[in-house]
């Protein structure tokens, strides 16, 4: 098994083909909200987003959308992926934890964390997506955190003291 470092379980453990990104498409969105979500950071009415998408040798297409809430910094986060892109072109996208450490590598003089971490996570969530429909399982199960007791039907943000429903369902 040639498995990524920080994964206990082998790509072709789970009939995952090899594959490589042959392209990295980052797409701004702004998108207005469709009622008031009570947010004390919400100072405009549209949500900032950037939709990540990985195009592979084998047809497949990640797909991530990273929300930046209120937009103002959002060509900051879109220009911070496009950077990393390069490192992600050519790479296996099951094996993503190579990506994660030759990207912090990268941006390390950015500091480890803030906007060079989020860029990061935008690309990562795209190979994890791309990860799970080449074993044909939701990116959810795949990591393992499904549970059939549970239901949640509401966005839960908790660290910022709030708790309301993105798109008002």
């Amino acid at each position: 098994c040639l498995s990524d470092w920080s994964s206990d379980v082998c790509s072709s453990d789970l009939g995952i083909p090899r594959m490589k990104i042959t392209s990295v498409v980052v797409a701004p969105m702004r998108v207005p909200y469709l009622c008031d979500i009570g947010a004390p950071f919400s100072t405009t009415e549209q949500l900032g987003a950037a939709a990540v998408l990985l195009r592979t040798d084998e047809g497949l297409v990640g797909e991530n959308l990273l929300i930046a809430v209120n937009g103002k910094r959002l060509s900051v986060i879109v220009e911070m992926i496009r950077s990393l892109a390069p490192l992600a072109v050519g790479r296996d996208p099951t094996l993503s934890a190579g990506f994660a450490e030759d990207a912090r590598l990268d941006t390390r003089h950015l500091g480890p964390s803030g906007v060079s971490l989020i860029g990061i996570g935008a690309i990562e969530g795209a190979m994890l997506d791309l990860r799970a429909k080449a074993a044909g399982l939701p990116a959810h199960k795949l990591l393992g955190a499904f549970r059939e007791d549970r239901k949640s039907t509401r966005l839960n943000s908790s660290h910022l003291g709030i708790s309301y429903a993105v798109f008002c369902l």
